[in-house]
């Protein structure tokens, strides 16, 4: 009991093993342990019975599993994909674990399997996962190539990341599908464009954007009966090219580009969230009021609850983006991003505790580079608000550890000034003749 309530409390899954190990260590080895699950509602909890089995024991759940999780199942294809789309990575463990050779030389599978990992952070073992793989024709080779470049792109870690591979190998996929002629070959040429756009938009933002002009153009050359059921796969580029123009600072084209998406496409809410974005990013916010509220979703989704929130963060309502991102957390409590966040409105906002205590929900294990990074800059900045006003070098000390820490960050330097003045905001706050 001592253990689990210690684990529950815990910054990290690590801390949290290590005093349920030491609560156990007295009757662990080649014992079988039964753990309440109601104490184990969370992902993290599939990490347990790992942990213990390696020391020996063998591990059970007692109760009824609580709906956030669902233990080792033997799950189906279709039951696998649907976690996906959950946002669930957590109950394919059993999943992945559990594939036979045969299974993993499976394209639908072994792709499965990797995009699971890379939702959990662990993008080393999701490329063995796609190594696996025994193509059977030029989409399900094209489909891997594409998969293992956006992980050499995008999900290894910073200093592992290889842009110019990616690159490499989304040209051959492109090679394998250019000169093809019928409908499937088309389509999966006009997504590899589409993904080669996303790497190129790093260095070459009117690159990327004739690539995506080159995508749109190859799948509105197909027939009209064909069109009609690529509305969604055009509508996603129409919008990937919005994100481009908006980046140029183009806002009507990017605009117009959305409004396309929408058409196309009006039932799905992540063009409507592109165009939200947008609209946030050129400080129009009255813009992005009209497209939250014609969201299909409503106010039923994480989605919109986090863009919601952004539109008050930016509006300067702390408040009402408090709200809004805690209503998202309970739709999705593995949103990182929105977590930070919410931890950076309640700093923002002077409430200390508040924010110590959502930074102490977040499990390292599921954070990337840059989020670990926002997460220790958070840290630093609630440290500096107990700091006395005079010990600015201490936070440029501070801040020059982290930058040792984490070099591929821009935002180090960015904060050295930020925590400067949020130090001179508090002290005219505490003492207001200073102000004066």
């Amino acid at each position: 009991e001592l253990g689990i309530q210690r684990y529950s409390k815990s910054s990290t899954i690590q801390e949290g093993f290590y005093y349920v190990v030491q609560a156990l260590s007295p009757v662990m080895t080649g014992v079988d342990l039964l753990f309440p699950v109601k104490h184990l509602a969370s992902g993290d909890a599939i990490f347990l019975p790992i942990l213990l089995n390696v020391c020996g024991s063998s591990v059970g759940f007692t109760g009824e599993r609580n709906a956030s999780y669902s233990g080792p199942l033997d799950l189906t294809l279709s039951e696998a994909k649907q976690c996906l789309a959950n946002n669930n990575p957590w109950n394919l463990e059993y999943f992945r674990n559990s594939a036979s050779k045969d299974s993993l030389r499976d394209f639908e599978y072994a792709a499965i399997c990797s995009q699971s990992l890379v939702m959990l952070n662990r993008p080393t073992e999701a490329l063995w996962y796609l190594d696996q793989i025994v193509s059977v024709d030029i989409i399900c080779e094209a489909r891997t190539l594409y998969d293992r470049a956006m992980i050499w792109s995008r999900h290894l870690a910073p200093q592992h990341r290889d842009t110019d591979y990616a690159l490499s190998l989304l040209e051959r996929a492109l090679r394998l599908t250019i000169k093809g002629s019928s409908v499937d070959e088309v389509i999966e040429s006009a997504l590899l464009k589409n993904g080669l756009a996303l790497i190129v938009a790093r260095s070459d933002l009117r690159g990327a954007l004739a690539l995506e002009s080159e995508a749109i153009a190859s799948l509105s050359s197909l027939n009209s009966m064909h069109r009609s059921s690529l509305s969604s796969t055009l509508a996603t580029l129409y919008s990937n090219k919005a994100r481009i123009h908006s980046r140029l600072g183009e806002f009507n084209e990017a605009m117009s580009l959305c409004n396309k998406a929408i058409d196309l496409d009006s039932q799905t809410d992540a063009h409507y969230n592109i165009a939200v974005e947008i609209c946030l990013e050129n400080e129009r916010n009255d813009w992005a009021t009209q497209y939250l509220n014609a969201m299909p979703g409503g106010y039923h989704t994480s989605d919109h609850a986090i863009l919601r929130g952004n539109l008050a963060s930016v509006s300067g309502d702390a408040t009402n983006a408090i709200s809004w991102y805690e209503a998202a957390l309970e739709l999705n409590p593995e949103l990182v991003d929105v977590r930070l966040q919410l931890a950076q409105e309640f700093s923002e906002s002077l409430e200390i505790d508040s924010a110590r205590e959502c930074l102490l929900q977040l499990s390292s294990e599921y954070l990337d580079s840059g989020q670990r990074c926002r997460r220790d800059l958070l840290h630093l900045e609630l440290d500096s608000y107990q700091w006395d006003v005079q010990l600015e070098e201490t936070m440029v000390r501070e801040l020059e550890r982290l930058r040792c820490t984490y070099p591929e960050s821009s935002l180090i330097a960015e904060n050295i000034e930020i925590l400067k003045a949020k130090r001179v905001a508090l002290s005219n706050r505490s003492n207001p003749e200073a102000s004066i």
